[in-house]
């Protein structure tokens, strides 16, 4: 009898063991599932991500005059073919989960393929995480050592720091394959290609640590370096601040605005504005990394395990980690202005060419003198829906001095859509766009600038001015087919007309400079104008301010839009002149009865890529004995 009931007893346990062995099973492959999932579509998503990164910046570079890619963009590259090498790795890994076993990686006759996947999933981790290694020193050269050191902005530089992560974390990851540290091939408890067993737990730290801390210790150390750089350079610049003027403007006002020569902009400020986007953009990576590398590195090594990353916590750890890989190019494409105009005029070419059947074209001439206007369809009563109209905008044939067009708005309301359509335009909207050609871009537009875009939707009310830097551009007015439709919008055009650059200061009296389009509409961004002030022989000029609101620092302390006064003989450049007042102008610092010391004198204003705060000035100049 007891031994009866012992049978009995060692059956239910063992049956226990059996159901409780099953659940843990279930569980284990409902997670590889999920895994299976997310490896799926993060690596589909960044596999799309790298290419268009890829096929931005090397189309990019053939459309302009240089053929050479900027000091930064070889490790945007690396990075972008890092994470498509990654997510080519993803989608293996994520047919061997979802099919489980069996399947052609789970075979002995596929074991070196798997362990070349094994390796290259190891060794890309290694190689993410050395790459912001990389991009920190880079913005550190760049902006804390500058020119001092001239190596340090070579090629053979970029090419070490491009280099450099690929055969480190190659040379360390390969010694598996020497049966160092741990073993390469088909994780039965996983489904996928990974680790099967360690030789030398020490060794997993290793890895681990030495790479998390060389990015940590490289970001700490150079992005401090130039935060203090930054800082110091910020003070410096608000260390000669005036206080605005608030002279009253004389009845007899002569307003000059300026033409474009073909005189580059400083050189120096151009640069420190383009590397402060950079920076920028490397800052986001940054802070994409400790957000998604740093908990799947921390986490195996606190459980002392890589099998805990099959728990739910785990799971999310992963998922952190693949979403990290998969970003890191669109964030380049997204927060790198030339990358993304240049996606967004590519896809905008591609729409054209698919919607060009269904639209209808009208042509609007501005005339030389007065406005001309334009109305949405059936104006003013309600427009139809599903409506796709395009307004080439024209200026007269004949007049050399156009500079832009200004757009005013009379009347405007369009359906406003849901919150989404709100906020993106997404519904009913009208969009204006510059048209930029060779022959008509000023001399201060890049060969890879864009065309401005903007867009209005919902209500707007007058007065609502839009200047251009083109002599031409298209107005798309575009409704959606469902949901309700107003009134639509009127709206009139008129020619911006670019008058002399050289101002001549007379024996008495004053003359007064201002921006582009000042003070109907906002400056243009990206532009460079240069003013000649002239005055009599042998007498002085003295500047001072009337209005002035023009977007300063940058974040990271870069000049964005500033004035300067300078004087020097006329062979030299204006970057060699000496700066009147010793400082440049911006915010609503203008110059405060600033005197020269000669008859001639160069203003030069510059303003940025990106306008925040744009509005204008108007300066007055007049002679002193």
């Amino acid at each position: 009898m007891t031994s009866t009931f012992a049978n009995l007893s060692a059956v239910t346990v063992a049956k226990n063991d059996t159901t409780k062995a099953l659940a843990e099973a279930r569980f284990i492959r409902e997670i590889n599932i999920i895994a299976g999932y997310s490896y799926a579509i993060i690596g589909l998503s960044g596999c799309v991500g790298s290419v268009l990164c890829l096929v931005a910046i090397f189309t990019l570079r053939s459309r302009s005059h240089h053929n050479t890619l900027s000091s930064i963009q070889p490790i945007f590259v690396s990075l972008c073919i890092s994470s498509l090498i990654f997510s080519i790795v993803c989608a293996f890994q994520a047919f061997s989960t979802l099919a489980s076993r069996p399947n052609f990686l789970a075979e002995p006759r596929y074991d070196a393929a798997c362990q070349v996947l094994s390796f290259a999933y190891m060794a890309i981790l290694a190689v993410d995480q050395l790459q912001h290694a990389a991009l920190a020193f880079h913005r550190f050269f760049s902006i804390v050592v500058g020119q001092r050191v001239a190596w340090f902005h070579t090629r053979a530089c970029t090419a070490t720091l491009v280099a450099l992560p690929w055969v480190i974390a190659g040379a360390v990851c390969s010694l598996p394959f020497v049966h160092v540290g741990y073993q390469y091939g088909y994780n039965i408890t996983l489904d996928r290609c990974f680790l099967v067993s360690v030789y030398y737990w020490p060794y997993i730290t290793f890895y681990k640590t030495f790479f998390i801390s060389c990015s940590l210790i490289s970001i700490a150390v150079c992005y401090t370096a130039i935060a203090v750089k930054v800082g110091v350079a910020h003070r410096r610049a608000m260390g000669g601040a005036v206080e605005p003027s608030t002279h009253s403007v004389p009845a007899v006002v002569v307003v000059i605005r300026p033409s474009h020569p073909q005189s580059r902009p400083v050189k120096d400020r151009a640069v420190a504005t383009r590397g402060g986007g950079v920076t920028k953009t490397v800052f986001a990576l940054c802070l994409l990394f400790l957000v998604s590398f740093l908990p799947w590195m921390i986490y195996p090594m606190v459980a002392h395990t890589d099998v805990a990353l099959t728990s739910p916590s785990g799971i999310t750890v992963v998922t952190l980690f693949l979403l990290g890989c998969a970003a890191s190019p669109w964030l380049i494409v997204l927060l790198t202005p030339a990358l993304r105009g240049h996606i967004a005029e590519s896809f905008c070419r591609i729409a054209k060419a698919v919607d060009s059947q269904n639209k209808t074209v009208i042509s609007v001439t501005v005339p030389e003198t007065g406005k001309a206007y334009f109305t949405s369809p059936n104006y003013p009563q309600n427009y139809p829906k599903g409506t796709l109209v395009e307004y080439n905008v024209l200026t007269s044939k004949g007049n050399l001095f156009y500079v832009g067009l200004l757009f005013d708005v009379v009347d405007f309301e369009l359906d406003s859509g849901s919150f989404y359509g709100q906020v993106f335009c997404e519904d009913d909207f009208v969009n204006i766009t510059e048209v930029v050609t060779a022959k008509g871009r000023s001399s201060s537009t890049k060969d890879d600038d864009t065309p401005k875009n903007r867009k209005l939707c919902g209500p707007q009310t007058s007065p609502l001015r839009i200047a251009t830097k083109s002599n031409s551009a298209i107005v798309r007015f575009q409704t959606g087919f469902a949901g309700p439709s107003f009134k639509g919008f009127n709206m009139s055009v008129e020619a911006l007309i670019r008058p002399n650059n050289t101002v001549k200061v007379p024996a008495s009296g004053k003359v007064f400079i201002t921006s582009d389009n000042y003070p109907v509409a906002d400056y243009f961004p990206n532009q460079g104008s240069v003013y000649y002030v002239k005055g009599p022989e042998g007498t002085q000029i003295e500047f001072d301010t009337i209005d002035f609101k023009v977007d300063g620092l940058g974040g990271f302390g870069e000049l964005r839009d500033y004035v300067h006064l300078s004087e020097g003989s006329g062979n030299k450049s204006i970057a060699a002149r000496v700066l009147l007042g010793g400082r440049s102008y911006y915010g609503t610092e203008g110059p405060k009865k600033l005197r020269s010391t000669k008859s001639e004198v160069i203003l030069y204003f510059k303003s940025g890529l990106i306008n925040t705060k744009p509005c204008g000035f108007n300066i007055s100049a007049e002679v002193v004995h």
